[in-house]
C-alpha cells in the first residue's frame, strides 16, 4: 500500500509537469488495480487542467475501473464543450460504457449547447440523452436521469420535448416527479428571461 501511495504521488508530480510518458509508466507500476485506477483518473484530470488533452485522453483510456474511467472521460468531455469542441465531446461521451454516465454527459453537452444558443444541436443531443437514459437498467437511475433531462429541456425552452421525456417514465409517481422538475426548469427559464429584460 505504501509503495502504491508513493508511486501515486510521483505520478501526480509528473502530471503537473506534463510528462505524459513518464506519468503513464509510473501509474502502470502501481500494483493495486483500484489505486492505479484512482491515480490514472487524477492524472487525467491534472493533464486536462494543464491543457494536455491528448495525454488526458490516453490516460483515461487506460483506466480499467469503470467508475474512475467514467469520471475521467466526463471531465474531458466537459472540457471539450467548454473549448467549443462539441463533436469531440460527443465522441468522448460515446466512450462511456455505463448508460447512466453516458446519458448524464450527453445531458451536460446538450445544456452547454443550449446556453451557447445552438438550439438544433441542443435538441438533437437532448434526444440522444433521452434515448440513452432509456437504456439504464436500474429503474430509479433511469427515472432520475429522465427527470433531470426533462428539467434541463424545459430550462432550455423546449417544453414539448420535456414532456416526451416525462412520458418515458413508467409510473405515475415518477411522471409526477418529472413534471415537477420540468415545471421548476420552466420557471427558472422564465425568471431568467424576465431578468434579462
Amino acid at each position: 500500500m505504501y509503495r502504491s501511495q508513493v508511486l501515486r504521488d510521483i505520478a501526480a508530480a509528473q502530471a503537473r509537469t506534463s510528462d505524459t510518458r513518464g506519468v503513464m509508466a509510473t501509474a502502470r507500476e502501481i500494483a493495486d488495480p483500484e489505486r492505479r485506477s484512482w491515480a490514472q483518473r487524477d492524472i487525467a484530470k491534472t493533464l486536462l487542467r494543464a491543457g494536455d488533452m491528448p495525454g488526458a485522453m490516453a490516460t483515461a483510456r487506460e483506466i480499467t475501473d469503470p467508475e474512475s474511467r467514467s469520471l475521467a472521460l466526463s471531465a474531458i468531455a466537459v472540457s471539450q464543450v467548454q473549448m467549443g469542441d462539441t463533436p469531440g465531446a460527443m465522441v468522448t461521451a460515446r466512450e462511456l460504457v455505463d448508460a447512466g454516465w453516458r446519458s448524464r454527459e450527453l445531458h451536460d453537452i446538450a445544456e452547454a449547447l443550449a446556453q451557447a444558443g445552438d438550439r438544433q444541436a441542443s435538441a438533437r443531443t437532448f434526444a440522444a440523452a433521452v434515448a440513452t437514459a432509456r437504456e439504464i437498467a436500474y429503474p430509479w437511475r433511469r427515472s432520475s436521469a429522465l427527470s433531470a433531462i426533462a428539467a434541463a429541456q424545459a430550462r432550455a425552452g423546449d417544453g414539448s420535448s420535456a414532456l416526451e421525456a416525462i412520458d418515458a417514465l413508467s409510473s405515475p409517481a415518477e411522471r409526477a416527479q418529472g413534471l415537477a422538475e420540468a415545471a421548476s426548469g420552466l420557471a427558472s427559464a422564465r425568471q431568467e428571461s424576465s431578468n434579462a429584460r
